[in-house]
């Protein structure tokens, strides 16, 4: 969009170039020739613009695309934390079965520490991952912010 719109002030100061030559008096000549020039001027600007466009455009999917991947590895880990949590809840099942009403106590404290070592891994790998998420969310705020500069 600003490279077509560069284009057209491009295409308005060749035709105002044509106007200058055509022009009779030497002030005509000289106003037109002023007015292409700054379109030429705008022109570059326009498309200095769109280029500085594209770059920031490009840093921000390359941050996104991070955050995407960070997004699908802690929804792994946090699939495999429910795994294991499953799967302590059907040692505990299969435990409780096989042991009297004695030893229900013990495998309650067993799987609830299994749980609990399970859960506070999951949370130690997901917050390192939450950390790279924000520093990632903020590189990507601070892109922003000097795009809209």
């Amino acid at each position: 969009d600003l490279e077509d719109k560069a284009d057209d002030f491009r295409d308005q100061a060749a035709d105002l170039v044509e106007q200058a030559s055509d022009a009779e008096n030497a002030q005509a000549r000289s106003d037109a020739l002023a007015k292409a020039q700054r379109l030429r001027a705008a022109a570059e600007k326009l498309e200095t613009e769109a280029h500085n466009l594209l770059e920031r455009s490009k840093k921000l999917t390359a941050r996104r695309e991070e955050l995407q991947t960070l997004a699908e590895q802690l929804q792994e880990r946090m699939d495999a934390v429910n795994e294991r949590m499953e799967e302590a809840i059907e040692r505990f099942r299969q435990q409780r079965q096989h042991n009297n009403a004695d030893k229900d106590a013990d495998v309650r404290k067993s799987v609830s520490s299994l749980m609990h070592n399970a859960v506070a891994e999951a949370l130690a790998q997901s917050g390192a991952l939450l950390d790279r998420a924000a520093s990632a969310l903020a590189r990507t705020n601070d892109s922003q912010s000097d795009a809209k500069d």
